[in-house]
Order: C-alpha cells, then sequence, then structure tokens
C-alpha cells in the first residue's frame, strides 16, 4: 500500500491525477485503515489545489491515529492553506503538549515567526534543541536562523549575531557582520 500511495504521489507531482488516483486507490483498497495513505491523498489533492478535500483527508487520518505527527503537521499546513491560521497554531500548539517532536515545534515556532509573535516563537524555539539532540547539519543552521529571527525581534542582538553565525553561509553569514559592526544605537 506505501508503494502504490508513493506511485500516486509520484503521477501527481507530475500531473497525471488520473495515474494517481488509479494509484491511491488500489492503495487505499490494501490498507484502508492506514493515515499514511490518506495523507499521501492529501498531498495529491493539494497538487490539484484542492485544499478543502485535502484538509478533509488530513483530518481523517487523524481521527483513524490521533496525534499522528505526519498528520497533524499536514493538516496545520492545509489549514494555513485555507487561511484558518489560529486553528493551525491551536492544533500544532496541542501537538507540541503531547508529542515530544521537534518538527511540530520547529513548524510552530515558523509560523509564530510569520505572524510577528517573536516573544512566543522564542520560547518555542527553545523546547526544540532538547529534543533533538543528534540533529543534522542543515536542520541545525534552519534552527539557527529561526533562533536569531527571533532573538533580533525580542531585542537580543548579541544572541542574534551569535545564532547568525551559526545559520550558514549566506544571508545570515553578512546579517551576522552587519550587526556586529553596528553601532549600538542603530536600529
Amino acid at each position: 500500500a506505501d508503494w502504490l500511495a508513493l506511485e500516486g504521489v509520484l503521477a501527481g507531482m507530475f500531473r497525471d491525477f488520473a495515474a494517481a488516483d488509479r494509484a491511491l486507490d488500489a492503495a487505499e483498497a490494501l490498507a484502508p485503515e492506514s493515515p499514511w495513505v490518506l495523507l499521501e491523498r492529501a498531498e495529491v489533492l493539494g497538487y490539484e489545489d484542492r485544499h478543502d478535500e485535502a484538509l478533509a483527508a488530513s483530518q481523517r487520518s487523524l481521527a483513524m491515529r490521533p496525534w499522528y505527527r505526519p498528520g497533524v503537521q499536514s493538516t496545520a499546513h492545509l489549514l494555513t492553506m485555507l487561511n484558518r491560521d489560529e486553528e493551525a497554531l491551536e492544533l500544532l500548539r496541542g501537538a507540541a503538549e503531547v508529542l515530544e517532536s521537534g518538527d511540530i515545534l520547529f513548524q510552530l515556532s515558523g509560523m509564530l515567526l510569520e505572524r510577528m509573535r517573536y516573544a512566543e516563537a522564542r520560547e518555542v524555539i527553545e523546547r526544540i534543541p532538547a529534543l533533538c539532540p543528534l540533529m543534522e547539519k542543515r536542520y541545525a543552521e534552519a534552527l539557527s536562523a529561526q533562533r536569531s529571527d527571533a532573538a533580533y525581534h525580542c531585542g537580543d542582538e548579541a544572541a542574534a549575531v551569535d545564532f547568525a553565525r551559526q545559520a550558514g553561509k549566506g544571508f545570515y553569514e553578512k546579517l551576522a557582520e552587519r550587526l556586529a559592526a553596528a553601532p549600538p544605537e542603530a536600529k
């Protein structure tokens, strides 16, 4: 069923929605109680810009397996696609209390940063390292970027510089240089 669902997603990526539906229908026939297969269906429905139906499929995955991490993240994403941001935030906050998932917290902190809720985002971000002690370099850099953004907007420029330096090359490297060189009264 997982292979058929993957085939469906790949067909959907190439915009062959008839082939995608056939593969997903076959996957669901083999594993009608699989929340993962429903999430793959939601993915393809998203490719078709059928976000209401995608959300329904994603929510069915959560009905099958409450607090299923991929289902939570998919549902939160689809809620934002439908401009239901507060519902997405509520879902992610609830999941953050039930699950020990750095990915849930990372998605939540990203949403909070986008909505300029910097102090709340900073609190969430600080919970992530304890849940991800062996994070890969790219994840650590992305987390450092979020930490830098949150620190900067909370007025902690020293921490913003330190985290920007840990965020890798490019934008954050230049940001660290500019912040470190700026006079104290600069904005």
